[in-house]
């Protein structure tokens, strides 16, 4: 039994970092519609490619002059090695671009004040935008197996851990697995109703 819940763990884990990627990889391609400038970095990349790719002819392959038949086949697997590093380079980029700031130190926060899955699994930061003319933000999580009622009992803890205060109550993002939290910084403080000597 004990196996069985470590081997549904790392599904679950590597379940969580497969949509973690993917969204990582979806904001880093949104990245680009909102500062157009960034787009001269994948440009960049992709010239250097094909500026490598076309320019193998004159490349010093010195080891080719006792086998100058393998010389194409050479030539090829440079090329493809060039493409696949352009690729891995440009992966990287998308998922750098698509991290949202602190990312990690959100999820460590809410990890720590016990808001985890049955597998002690927390929730991923996966966007964290600002809305406009405020200082509110809308932070979006990947929750799955956390339900809602976990989140609005831990929401007082959560506002201390993000240093926040809600403006908005915790809704449902694109489905049930998405937790989205409208706040804005500091945490909301409450007056007492006594009043002190001072105050009369």
């Amino acid at each position: 039994m004990r196996n069985l819940n470590k081997r549904v763990r790392q599904l679950t884990i590597q379940q969580r970092n497969r949509v973690i990627i993917r969204n990582r990889l979806i904001y880093g391609l949104k990245s680009f519609c909102h500062r157009p400038w960034m787009i001269a970095l994948p440009l960049f990349l992709a010239g250097f490619t094909v500026f490598i790719c076309c320019n193998l002819d004159n490349a010093p392959f010195s080891f080719s002059a006792n086998t100058p038949k393998l010389l194409p086949l050479w030539k090829t697997a440079a090329a493809l090695l060039t493409i696949t590093l352009g690729i891995l380079l440009l992966w990287g980029l998308l998922v750098v671009l698509g991290t949202p700031y602190k990312a990690r130190s959100v999820d460590n926060s809410l990890e720590h004040i016990g808001l985890v899955d049955r597998y002690g699994i927390g929730p991923a930061l996966v966007s964290n935008q600002k809305i406009k003319g405020t200082t509110a933000r809308i932070l979006t999580f990947y929750a799955k197996g956390i339900d809602m009622e976990h989140w609005a009992q831990r929401q007082g803890a959560i506002s201390a851990a993000l240093n926040c205060h809600f403006v908005e109550p915790i809704a449902y993002g694109k489905s049930s697995n998405y937790i989205v939290l409208t706040v804005a910084p500091g945490v909301e403080s409450h007056r007492d109703n006594l009043l002190y000597d001072d105050e009369l």
